[in-house]
C-alpha cells in the first residue's frame, strides 16, 4: 500500500492549507498554476510543468488566454490538463458577464457602448452580437449572431431572424469588436450595418447603433452619424 502513495501528497496537503488560510492571491504565478495542476494531475509534481507553461507563454494570464491545441504543445500537458486551464478562463468570462450591472435604460450612446465593453469578447477573433431592447430600451436579449477569424466575421442571417421574431423588441443595436485592429468601420461593416438595418425593419425593429469594440477605443455610428 506505501508504495502506491503519492509522494507529492504532503506537498499539496501544505500548499491546499496555505490556499485556505492565506487565499489565492498568497501564490506565485507559478505557484497558482502548479496548484490549479493538482486537479487536473493528481500523482505528479506541477511545478515543473508550471514553470515550463509561464516560460513557454509569459505569464499566468496568459497561460489561461492560450487555446488548448497551443497548451498541448507544453511537454507533460495532455489533453484533459489543457481543457480544466482552459475551463477556469471561460469560467471566468462567463462569470464576468453574469455579474456585470445593467443599466436601466441604453437609451444613450454611452449606455450602448458601457454594456457592449462589458459583453464576452475573444482576444483573438471577431464577434458579433445582437441587443434586443423593448420599447423602454430594456435588454430582452443579447444575441451572438456571428464569430470569425479577424476581419472576416459574418453574421448569421437565420439566427439573427429567429431571435428578432422571438422577441417582444422593438429596438435593436449591433455590436462587434476588432481584436487586432481599430476601431473604424470597414466597407464590410457598413454593408452589414444597412443589411441588418433592412431585416429587423421586415420584423417591425429600429436599429438604434452598431458599435465597434477595439482595443484603441470604441465608435459609434449612432454618434457619428452613419445609421
Amino acid at each position: 500500500m506505501e508504495q502506491n502513495k503519492n509522494p507529492h501528497e504532503n506537498h499539496r496537503a501544505r500548499m491546499k492549507a496555505r490556499v485556505k488560510r492565506d487565499g489565492l492571491t498568497s501564490l506565485a504565478e507559478h505557484e497558482a498554476l502548479e496548484y490549479l495542476l493538482f486537479f487536473a494531475i493528481p500523482r505528479r509534481d506541477t511545478n515543473e510543468l508550471a514553470h515550463a507553461l509561464i516560460e513557454e507563454f509569459g505569464s499566468f494570464t496568459k497561460v489561461l488566454q492560450a487555446d488548448e491545441d497551443a497548451l498541448q504543445r507544453v511537454p507533460g500537458i495532455g489533453k484533459h490538463s489543457a481543457e480544466i486551464i482552459k475551463m477556469v478562463y471561460d469560467f471566468h468570462r462567463y462569470y464576468e458577464v453574469k455579474n456585470r450591472k445593467v443599466p436601466a435604460s441604453l437609451k444613450t450612446v454611452e449606455a450602448c457602448t458601457d454594456y457592449a465593453l462589458n459583453l464576452d469578447w475573444s482576444d483573438r477573433d471577431e464577434r458579433c452580437y445582437l441587443v434586443l431592447l423593448d420599447d423602454r430600451f430594456h435588454v430582452e436579449r443579447t444575441v451572438l449572431i456571428g464569430e470569425g477569424v479577424p476581419n472576416t466575421v459574418s453574421f448569421n442571417k437565420a439566427k439573427l431572424m429567429r431571435e428578432a421574431a422571438r422577441s417582444n423588441a422593438t429596438i435593436a443595436f449591433l455590436t462587434h469588436n476588432h481584436p487586432t485592429g481599430l476601431a473604424i468601420p470597414s466597407t464590410q461593416d457598413m454593408i452589414a450595418t444597412d443589411n441588418v438595418k433592412l431585416l429587423l425593419l421586415d420584423l417591425n425593429i429600429r436599429l438604434l447603433d452598431h458599435i465597434i469594440v477595439a482595443k484603441d477605443g470604441t465608435f459609434s455610428f449612432r454618434s457619428k452619424g452613419k445609421l
